[in-house]
């Protein structure tokens, strides 16, 4: 059986000595801390690690002044939705002719290194015994192969700068959307219920102190060194189930 919200909000409710919903909701009115507290339990997992379950392809138009905002983008796979992208991971050209092609991705500091490496490009070129016919192979082989897309902020632009808008697919991984009901469930609440049961007690005692640091008694609250093994445990399971069966030597 799939661990669901609603399950690890009554073992939080149990070891945190509150019976129901309601007496957590005596310390915030009309706030649900325990879902409150799942939910930033998943952010932290977030942010320390991308899930292939949060992997997506998206599609986008690049504009020639403002570039393109991942905070509101429309997805391809694994459906059609439009979020907040949090993590990029490769960004095709999208060509009539021969189907995508992936480019170089950079920060915007590092695009100011490439001035040097053009340079060094340049002199090596001088030096090659046929420097026209190795220019032409090399552009026959790698259409657009100077074109890089840099990210500033929440934005990602192309350089050189296109004279019209350019259409792009971007494979990476989006923000996961917050838990609501109690029937939610997902690859984190399943195969990472110790972790979001641990630090979900954790973000809930933020608010309740039913739990306080002593030298006896079984009221200590959850150790770092628990959660963070728990975390390890989940992100571990994660990435077994995206490599599985990859041959490393092809990849």
């Amino acid at each position: 059986m799939a661990t669901t919200v609603g399950i690890l909000k009554e073992q939080i409710h149990a070891y945190l000595h509150q019976d129901t919903k309601t007496d957590l909701e005596k310390v915030l009115t009309d706030v649900d801390i325990a879902l409150f507290a799942l939910n930033n339990a998943r952010k932290k997992a977030e942010l320390l690690h991308n899930f292939s379950t949060a992997q997506v392809r998206a599609t986008g138009s690049i504009s020639t002044t403002t570039g393109l905002s991942l905070d509101s983008i429309t997805t391809d796979q694994p459906s059609a939705a439009t979020v907040n992208l949090k993590a990029i991971e490769t960004v095709y050209l999208v060509l009539d002719s021969t189907g995508l092609q992936p480019i170089r991705m950079r920060t915007k500091t590092s695009l100011a290194k490439r001035g040097k490496e053009l340079a060094v490009k340049n002199f090596i070129a001088k030096d090659d015994r046929y420097p026209a016919s190795l220019a032409a192979s090399v552009a026959a082989a790698q259409p657009n192969s100077d074109t890089i897309c840099y990210r500033h902020g929440r934005y990602i632009y192309l350089d050189p700068v296109p004279s019209a808008a350019v259409s792009v697919k971007i494979d990476g991984y989006r923000w996961l959307a917050d838990y609501t009901t109690d029937s939610d469930t997902d690859f984190i609440t399943d195969k990472g219920s110790r972790y979001m049961l641990l630090q979900g007690i954790l973000e809930c005692n933020l608010y309740v102190r039913s739990l306080m640091p002593r030298t006896e008694g079984t009221l200590n609250p959850p150790s770092a060194k628990e959660i963070d093994d728990a975390l390890r445990e989940l992100v571990s399971a994660d990435i077994q189930q995206s490599e599985f069966g990859i041959d490393w030597r092809f990849r």
